[in-house]
């Protein structure tokens, strides 16, 4: 009887299967352990080869900043980028043969829509073999691992504004870069060196350019990715070759400096101005109105140094170029009533008569006088002689103009002018005198406006009550032309002064390249509030004044000059004067200030201003105005605040929209090249 559930009978050919299917599963189960095991290495591999890349494009990123030009830019980024591998991947990492390892960086200029974007991507890749240890029993020795590492570096783009002016003093050897600076290098001196250091930082993948400025702004060295080179097509070239002399006119080289990085044309680079200066900014641009109407006062033309005690009744150094009485122009004298000429009259006098004209003293065309025309003249009583304006000498003329500089003129030929200048303490610095409605110096008004710079002139410095106006009108930039007033008012002259005080009718509203001359500062006044540096500090250029003018509100030192910068009546009442040597400095900054927000508020470019301030060079010190430019939120003091000085209140001018930079100052010029140094190192994080 046959069993239920009993295995089957085995034919002789079917034993042995197991062991044979067991082997075939044998052989694929070894590949995919051995895969497994493989693959776990070639991770392993990988992970540490990722990280190594990562680094590796970092080191080129940094390695770019070495080299003259961008060929050797890359050999040195590429360097790095292999040392920096290395660090990160040992040779031999998990048994990997060094000699089939590969690192391969490229440098990619990003653009959109075809435009440069100013973002430099650094790409690296890397390559390995990972050895295979159950897989090499396939015939397979070996796995390629590749990882990709990639870093962006945004590019700079930055032009250094240099101050170039007189106070820098000259340099010591011009034609070549000083090769170490001390607390007694010139201002000059110090600064080539710590400008030429301070392109050592950047990469050749980055454009830099200078503009300077002293009575003119230039753009010495457009913006170029060159500037590391050592011949003449580097920076370096343009440097070496700077000097130092002239005024400080600081706004029009921030337009320059605003529109080279425009150029450039990379709108996501770090846009960056670095200005430096020692000191205070003093002279005006722009198209001068001229003065067409009387009826204010103004500071006389004139001024008598070095003539103690002063004279009460000196003549002014001032020439009015018409004549007085003459058909065509105004009565000089309206309060003043002189007969006519009497008969009888010369045979030239009569013929002017029977041509119409009324023959009256002051007019030149009934020269010469009898000698009973003479008399009636010299007749008059001194008082009444000297009102007039004129002075005549002699029968034959000439009518000696008003407020001319005249040894034979009467005393107190200066009618409506009064000495300003009462502060006993300075005698020794001249007299100038407030002139109660000046003559017009010609009726010509056509041009209605002249173009140029106007300076204030450089002792005594910013004076509130007295001194010379002006001693210069230069073109704002380099290159440019000024244009002169209409005939007979004068532009310049020895003294300087004529122009500022009878020419201009008014400081304008807009500087010559479109800058805001009225602001914060139109209500300041210098060489008030006096601060000292403690003993021991170090000055630039072998000063020896620790003590320095901060300045403040007209409001706070009333008694200081006039108590105001504009014209408080008359036909030009609220207009900044410009016979006022305070107001140089103070209209300077306002459109220094003006040029610095407009560059700030380009949202395309997003220009951020670093500034470095040498102070000590001059009788004035401003903590405020480069704070400004940089947008520092809190006032930060100076040394010549005292010494632990605590924070001097916030800025009114603080724009959380614009791009908040550095501000450094310094009273040694040994010190330049390491605060160029600390502005270089936020620079280099910033773009990174």
């Amino acid at each position: 009887m046959q069993q239920e559930n009993a295995l089957p009978v085995r034919s002789p050919r079917e034993r042995g299967i197991a062991v044979l299917l067991s082997g075939v599963m044998m052989f694929f189960t070894i590949g995919t352990v051995g895969l497994a095991f493989d693959g776990g290495v070639a991770y392993l591999v990988k992970g540490r080869l990722m990280a190594a890349v990562d680094a590796a494009s970092l080191g080129a990123a940094r390695g770019l900043n070495l080299g003259q030009d961008e060929e050797t830019a890359r050999a040195y980024a590429t360097s790095s980028s292999t040392r920096f591998f290395n660090a990160n991947f040992p040779r031999q990492y998990m048994g990997i043969d060094p000699t089939k390892t590969t690192i391969t960086p490229t440098f990619t200029n990003l653009k959109n829509n075809g435009s440069p974007t100013g973002v430099l991507q650094v790409d690296v890749i890397g390559s390995v073999t990972a050895p295979t240890y159950f897989m090499n029993l396939f015939n397979v020795s070996g796995m390629k691992v590749s990882a990709t590492g990639t870093a962006t570096r945004r590019t700079l783009v930055m032009m250094m504004i240099l101050d170039v002016s007189g106070s820098m003093q000259s340099r010591q050897t011009v034609g070549t870069i000083p090769t170490t600076v001390s607390s007694t290098t010139r201002s000059c001196d110090a600064m080539v060196y710590a400008a030429s250091k301070f392109l050592d930082y950047f990469s050749s993948y980055d454009y830099i350019g200078a503009v300077t400025f002293n009575s003119s702004a230039q753009v010495v060295y457009a913006p170029s990715n060159n500037f590391k080179r050592a011949d003449g097509a580097g920076l370096n070239a343009v440097l070496r070759n700077l000097n130092c002399g002239g005024a400080t006119n600081t706004a029009p080289s921030i337009n320059l400096a605003w529109n080279a990085i425009r150029n450039v044309g990379l709108k996501l680079a770090m846009n960056e101005i670095l200005l430096f200066t020692d000191g205070m900014p003093n002279l005006i641009t722009g198209n001068w109105p001229v003065r067409t109407q009387r009826g204010d006062n103004r500071f006389g033309p004139g001024f008598a140094y070095n003539i103690s005690p002063p004279p009460t009744n000196t003549q002014l150094l001032y020439l009015d170029a018409r004549d007085p009485f003459s058909a065509t122009t105004n009565d000089l004298s309206p309060n003043i009533t002189l007969s006519n000429l009497a008969a009888p009259y010369t045979a030239a006098q009569q013929t002017r008569i029977d041509s119409g004209f009324t023959p009256r003293y002051g007019d030149s065309s009934f020269l010469p006088l009898t000698t009973a025309q003479f008399n009636t003249y010299t007749a008059l009583p001194s008082a009444t002689r000297n009102a007039l304006g004129w002075h005549l000498a002699a029968a034959a003329g000439p009518y000696n103009r008003r407020w001319i500089q005249d040894t034979n003129a009467p005393t107190a030929n200066y009618r409506n002018c009064i000495n300003t200048n009462t502060n006993t303490n300075t005698v020794d610095r001249g007299v100038t005198w407030m002139c109660y409605d000046m003559p017009l110096p010609s009726t010509s008004t056509t041009p209605g406006t002249f173009y140029g710079g106007m300076s204030q002139s450089s002792w005594p410095s910013y004076e509130p009550r007295f001194g010379p106006k002006s001693n210069s009108f230069v073109a704002p930039v380099t290159g440019e032309s000024t244009t002169n007033p209409p005939t007979g008012f004068v532009l310049h002259s020895t003294n300087g002064s004529i122009a500022a005080s009878q020419t201009v009718a008014f400081v304008p509203a807009l500087d010559s390249k479109g800058n805001n001359n009225y602001g914060f500062r139109d209500n300041w006044v210098y060489n008030v509030n006096q601060g000292c540096a403690p003993a021991g500090t170090t000055l630039p250029n072998g000063n020896t004044d620790l003590c320095k003018n901060r300045g403040g509100l007209w409001s706070n030192y009333p008694s200081a000059g006039l108590g105001t910068n504009k014209f408080n009546a008359g036909p030009y009442v609220n207009s900044i004067r410009a016979d006022l040597p305070n107001i140089y400095p103070a209209v300077a900054m306002n459109s220094a200030v003006s040029a610095a927000a407009r560059t700030k508020a380009d949202t395309e470019y997003n220009i951020r201003f670093d500034c470095v301030y040498l102070i000590g060079t001059e009788d004035n010190v401003d903590r405020e105005f480069l704070q400004i430019i940089s947008n520092v939120q809190i006032f930060q003091p100076t040394i010549f605040d005292g010494a632990g000085a605590s924070c001097q209140g916030n800025n009114p001018l603080f724009n959380a929209n614009h791009q908040q930079g550095l501000w450094y100052y310094t009273t040694n010029p040994a010190d330049l090249a390491n605060l160029f140094a600390q502005i270089a190192g936020s620079l280099l994080r910033l773009s990174a």
